[in-house]
């Protein structure tokens, strides 16, 4: 799961939409502004559904204040009646952490970029946590605009929060976004699962953080401007899972497509320093495929991965805190669009046992939720370690699965039967 927002500081109660899926909070009104750029990092733990709690005591007046002279150009959520881009908890967090969300352009957009080039950043939410560490961010129609102007369309974001240990904790996700959408009154949530945030001593609106620009604090500082963010270095052609197939009989082919429109979930890292070592996984990044691919038919028995190529950027970018000291981090992240196509054989089958048979059939796999691979993005090498890959089947992702002997054959999920919600990896049997 990675979507980014700025402080907003309120005057009453969080307004908590679908509590079946996210937890109870409160939040207090602010108004919300745009950030040039924003630097957060940021360890991402994208919970499943919690217990529902009921909302509690919010920011102090005082809070409300200091938020409302940040940023004083954005909404508070509290003051927005459209829906949920994105809640969740903030670990260890009291009332009054400011939480931002900050869009990036698309990858594509990214793709073009020179090193040195720069890009700029639009925070499009701000509020504050409550009393139990809970945060709920509502997108400000006006921030959204300058992202995607009159246009529908996905949107990647950071979601932050200041700590005084870390400078700043931040992961990310994405939404699909339009000035419509989101100036709507709506109980709808935009981005599934609540979205937590582990940070070390979340800092207050109220406190001034460390500045990790600050040369007494950090050696390896360089100037900033917190005018944006700019392409330090570009690792291009990293190898990049897209799907799966396996096959442990003789009676099926299997064709793979990834067709333009594909969408895919790609991880993303961030750091202080910017050094081999010191990333950390922060969330996902959505991209999209801009032509198709048919890889060719296996016959019988396999254990298939295929692949494509994602070239990925290394941005030094900076936010300026509640405590107006900049912060810099280092974010690699990809841009482009995914090119190229090859195959490898997996070292082994998996265990599937969720089976249903498919008799006088053949099936397409095209609607049920993604394959998820840890290391899907090769980038070890370069940054020290590799990143996340996940590709849901649909539309424009399906699996051809055809029966060409006999009269039946089982096909099987490692998570769950065919068909069905995350089934996970998926193997053809007899």
């Amino acid at each position: 799961m990675d979507k980014l927002v700025i402080w907003g500081a309120g005057c009453g109660l969080l307004r908590r939409r679908h509590t079946d899926q996210h937890t109870g909070g409160t939040g207090m009104c602010l108004p919300i502004a745009h950030l040039s750029a924003v630097a957060f990092t940021a360890v991402l733990l994208v919970a499943g559904a919690q217990a529902p709690s009921e909302p509690t005591d919010g920011p102090t007046p005082a809070q409300a204040t200091q938020l409302a002279e940040y940023l004083p150009e954005i909404e508070p959520s509290t003051e927005l009646d459209g829906p949920v881009l994105v809640a969740g908890h903030v670990q260890d967090a009291s009332a009054g952490v400011p939480v931002i969300a900050t869009a990036w352009p698309s990858p594509a957009e990214l793709g073009d970029l020179k090193v040195g080039d720069t890009v700029e950043l639009v925070t499009i939410a701000k509020t504050l946590t409550d009393t139990d560490g809970n945060y709920e961010l509502v997108a400000d129609p006006a921030a959204v605009k300058d992202v995607v102007g009159t246009a529908k369309k996905v949107v990647n974001f950071d979601v932050t929060a200041p700590t005084s240990k870390d400078a700043t904790a931040t992961t990310g996700a994405s939404a699909v976004l339009s000035v419509a959408t989101v100036a709507a009154t709506s109980d709808e949530v935009l981005v599934e699962g609540d979205i937590d945030i582990v940070a070390s001593e979340p800092e207050l609106i109220g406190e001034v953080t460390t500045s990790s620009a600050d040369p007494d604090t950090n050696p390896d500082a360089e100037p900033a401007s917190c005018g944006g963010a700019m392409l330090v270095a570009r690792y291009d052609d990293r190898p990049t899972i897209i799907g799966s197939s396996f096959s442990t009989t003789s009676k099926v082919t299997t064709d793979f497509q990834y067709q333009r429109g594909a969408e895919s979930s790609l991880g993303y890292a961030t750091s202080f320093t910017g050094k081999s070592g010191t990333f950390k996984n922060a969330g996902t990044r959505a991209v999209s495929s801009s032509s198709g691919t048919d890889y060719d038919t296996k016959k019988g028995a396999h254990k298939t991965i295929y692949k494509k190529y994602q070239d990925y950027g290394k941005f030094r970018y900076c936010f300026m805190s509640p405590g107006r000291l900049p912060v810099i981090q280092y974010q690699v992240a990809p841009i482009g669009v995914p090119n190229g196509s090859y195959t490898a054989t997996a070292t082994s089958t998996p265990t599937a046992s969720y089976c249903v048979p498919y008799a006088n059939a053949s099936v397409y796999i095209e609607r049920t939720k993604a394959q998820y691979w840890s290391s899907g993005v090769t980038l070890e090498g370069l940054i020290g370690m590799n990143l996340s890959a996940q590709t849901g089947w649909s539309s424009q992702t399906k699996l051809y699965i055809k029966r060409t002997s006999g009269t039946s054959f089982r096909l099987c999920g490692t998570n769950n039967e065919p068909e069905q919600t995350n089934s996970g990896r998926l193997i053809a049997k007899s």
